[in-house]
């Protein structure tokens, strides 16, 4: 499975941004008997345990081990299946024990997880992640008399759980040791946003797209939605002071500003 290693503190935020799914189209019917016959899988059971095993697998790269948890809308809005034949396949995967259902979502199993890395090897060389995507990150603190620890974080993430902002829905949530992530998706699929709260009192926000002007755009707005949320549900607002922008993978030069531009 081609993923790049990158561990370090905002690598969280793009990673599922820049994931591709597979897509059944692109498997030719020898690959498909070959994958029943063996593996006892459909090709679109297949492309469903192949994205949650690369998601999970692209987190413990960035040293982020945590439950990720994936809503159904989140994986239609994905992946490339019509809602009958997703359905069908979560059943399937579910009932041989590769996914689990809970409440937020789906999840790999442990099992599945294993299979999903074995499959991927075997099966498909195609490149996993999209290009040209542009991410604006902001980061900063959140303000409280107190240091935020995992059951604070965990209890301030669930309340974005299921939030939709304006054409944004909910994705999917994973909880972390010692931080909480959020992420949505446009309706139309062209934008992707992360929310990360954690380790202790940092937050940042990500804003992936093809556009870098509608990133700059949406990010802003996203914030601004995002902090009348915390003021809304906490005594908690957050202060964004920095602020960086990635294409693909690579910060561009001169991106980074530290100040007030962003600050709540």
């Amino acid at each position: 499975m081609e993923i790049r290693s990158v561990k370090n503190s905002e690598a969280a935020l793009r990673t599922t941004a820049l994931l591709r799914p597979l897509e059944t189209n692109s498997f030719d019917s020898t690959m498909i008997n070959k994958l029943y016959t063996e593996e006892q899988l459909t090709s679109e059971e297949f492309v469903v345990l192949d994205f949650l095993g690369a998601l999970t697998t692209v987190s413990d790269l960035v040293e982020q081990e945590g439950d990720l948890i994936v809503s159904f809308q989140g994986l239609k809005r994905k992946i490339n299946l019509h809602q009958a034949r997703l359905t069908k396949a979560l059943k399937r995967l579910s009932e041989k024990d590769l996914i689990q259902k809970t409440e937020n979502g789906y999840q790999i199993t442990e099992t599945g997880l294993l299979l999903s890395l074995k499959l991927a090897d075997k099966f498909q060389s195609l490149k996993r992640f999209n290009e040209n995507i542009v991410t604006h990150v902001i980061s900063g603190t959140l303000t409280s008399n107190i240091e935020m620890d995992k059951q604070g974080l965990k209890e301030l993430g669930e309340q974005f759980v299921g939030k939709w902002f304006g054409d944004f829905r909910f994705v999917s949530k994973t909880e972390y040791d010692d931080s909480f992530e959020i992420e949505w998706i446009s309706t139309t699929g062209s934008l992707s946003s992360k929310l990360v709260l954690g380790p202790k009192n940092s937050i940042s926000l990500s804003l992936s797209s093809k556009s870098y002007i509608d990133g700059e755009l949406e990010i802003q707005i996203m914030k601004d939605r995002i902090t009348t949320t915390l003021q809304q549900i906490s005594d908690i607002s957050p202060v964004f002071i920095s602020y960086n922008i990635y294409e693909d993978t690579k910060k561009l030069e001169g991106s980074e500003t530290i100040g007030s531009i962003f600050a709540a």
